[in-house]
């Protein structure tokens, strides 16, 4: 085991900041944003992230990394890549991938020098601890000729049989995005196979960066993050000739707070995402805690037979709780609520709902004079699940909104929801198709309670348990 030296100890001193999360992914420090390089190398699962080391701000970005056996306990290791000076990465080693190429770590990443983009690559002989740039570093240079661009940046690539296959974001100024092929057989010489897709308004915008191709079967999933509205849109269809056949899209995360996911195959064959949580508060307070941005809980991705998107979070979040209390079965009056036997500001709820012509859903991290809360319901005139952080916390300085989903519940479809609260991060899992993650910071340290609520007529939860999570870092 190779850790950092520093790392334990930052950890250790902004240990006792209360909207520090407990079990989600944060560096020991400082600042973190989009996931990078995922890959499960010897049987454990290496994490890269965007890292400004000096600062809980966006600035000279490097390339973090850590290493864990679940995804849940990490060990932190020392920074993979660090700008150099007077080179094309001298502004930044920017977000990218790590592949298998002839039992050779790689990571191909976007180098950044002032406004100028391009693709390099570095290996590692010592399984995957320190990294060397290539020599013929920039391995493709932005742009494509005769064509201008918003920018060029985030290469994802795998192997398609003995070659490989990258596409990289991109996008027409004041057009819309687009996602460009590129083909090669060494990782060193890439051809353009042209845009894999375009799209042709501004509806997702005019950038899409980190995008990602996922196979399910005869189908893909595209995902690519939306500069500028900060989202996240998936796309469902064919891959045929190296074009994008579309057959249906949407919004992958309505909470407001997620971008920037990266996916990959674990050993077992698993589609597993990463992806950025920002943060909901001021610049100046992120520069008081120490610390900015957190990785989202991995999810699973897979698609229906229906052909719809299917997210949930992995099977190793169970390991890391304890404490169950099952409520069972509770009905609540209409336009009343329900203070439940539990509390915490680390934890995981399952409700199940029957829904008619009622809505209904959860208030946590209450403080006990109704000063702070956030509300998760389903609006059930609307058709929508929210999240109304509009009273989550007293400060100034947080963002406070409503963000909410457009959801189809079938007929006598019951409402399930998976709810992950972590100090200062919620993440909602609906049905296994929805999500919504968004930040919180409640000022009061009693905003602990969970209650229930209903409103147009009553409601019966037929589920409703809650285990305490593990805390997972010193």
């Amino acid at each position: 085991m190779i850790m950092d030296g520093d790392a334990r100890e930052n950890r250790l001193r902004l240990s006792g900041d209360p909207h520090r999360p407990l079990y989600h992914f944060l560096p020991p420090c400082n600042w973190m944003n989009d996931p990078n390089g995922l890959i499960q190398w010897g049987g454990r699962y290496h994490l890269f992230y965007q890292h400004n080391p000096v600062s809980a701000s966006w600035g000279i970005i490097h390339w973090g990394h850590a290493v864990s056996q679940d995804m849940f306990h990490w060990e932190d290791y020392p920074v993979a890549l660090s700008p150099t000076p007077g080179s094309w990465d001298q502004s930044g080693c920017w977000s990218g991938s790590a592949v298998n190429y002839h039992h050779i770590p790689t990571l191909i990443y976007t180098a950044r020098n002032g406004e100028e983009e391009t693709v390099c690559l570095a290996t590692s002989q010592d399984d995957l601890v320190t990294w060397q740039k290539h020599p013929r570093n920039p391995i493709l240079v932005y742009p494509p000729k005769g064509v201008t661009l918003s920018g060029f940046r985030d290469p994802f690539v795998w192997q398609n049989g003995s070659g490989w296959n990258m596409i990289i974001g991109s996008g027409y100024p004041g057009k819309g995005g687009v996602v460009f092929l590129y083909h090669s057989n060494d990782l060193m010489r890439w051809e353009i196979g042209g845009p894999l897709l375009e799209w042709e308004n501004l509806d997702y915008g005019e950038m899409w960066e980190c995008p990602n191709l996922l196979r399910f079967g005869e189908k893909y999933l595209l995902l690519v993050s939306v500069m500028g509205q900060s989202r996240v849109v998936y796309f469902i269809g064919d891959y045929q000739g190296g074009r994008f056949i579309l057959q249906q899209h949407g919004t992958f995360d309505a909470g407001g707070s997620f971008y920037a996911p990266l996916g990959f195959y674990d050993e077992t064959g698993r589609a597993i995402v990463f992806g950025w949580v920002w943060e909901g508060r001021s610049r100046a307070a992120q520069l008081a805690a120490g610390w900015a941005g957190v990785q989202a809980l991995p999810r699973q991705l897979s698609l229906e037979q229906n052909g719809g998107l299917k997210i949930e979070p992995i099977k190793e979040i169970e390991t890391i709780r304890h404490n169950i209390c099952d409520v069972g079965r509770v009905t609540v009056d209409a336009d009343h609520e329900m203070v439940l036997p539990f509390s915490g500001n680390c934890l995981e709820i399952c409700l199940a709902a029957a829904i008619s012509k009622n809505s209904c859903g959860i208030r946590i991290l209450c403080a006990p004079d109704g000063s702070e809360f956030t509300e998760i319901g389903y609006d059930c005139q609307n058709g929508t699940l929210y999240i109304d952080r509009r009273k989550s916390s007293l400060s100034p300085e947080t963002i406070k909104d409503l963000r909410e989903a457009k959801i189809d519940l079938a007929k006598k479809e019951r409402l399930e929801l998976r709810i992950f609260v972590d100090r200062s991060i919620v993440e909602v899992f609906a049905n296994k198709q929805w999500c919504l993650t968004s930040r919180v910071y409640p000022e009061n340290n009693s905003s602990l309670n969970v209650c229930l609520f209903s409103k147009q007529g009553e409601t019966t939860f037929s589920e409703v348990r809650c285990w305490q999570m593990e805390r997972i870092w010193p």
